[in-house]
């Protein structure tokens, strides 16, 4: 999995929802978050505005994430996330203050 899409009316993710975690779908349709690091581009849904701590951490792979609507971003929420990239895809996060 390179590329995972969150569904609109999210809100909030919680600590380490994806702590190094891959998402899978299982047969009642509902998704499961597990086991795998590969995920390089994480889009999120336009209401999405809180990011808990280590929400992305050890996403190994990550190197893309839009951050457009999130306003609030807590400790650890990008830990090591693209720490294993090998080429030149991962960019500086830029943050720029509300107001």
């Amino acid at each position: 999995m390179t590329k995972l899409e969150l569904p609109e009316g999210l809100k909030t993710l919680g600590a380490s929802a994806f702590l190094g975690k891959a998402r899978t779908e299982k047969e009642d349709g509902s998704f499961d978050y597990d086991g795998c690091s590969a995920i390089e581009e994480i889009v999120l849904p336009s209401t999405l505005t809180t990011l808990e701590a280590s929400v992305f951490e050890n996403l190994y792979q990550l190197y893309k994430v839009n951050l457009e609507n999130v306003q609030t971003i807590n400790g650890k929420a990008f830990a090591y996330a693209g720490a294993g990239r090998t080429d030149d895809k991962l960019a500086p996060i830029v943050v720029r203050p509300s107001g």
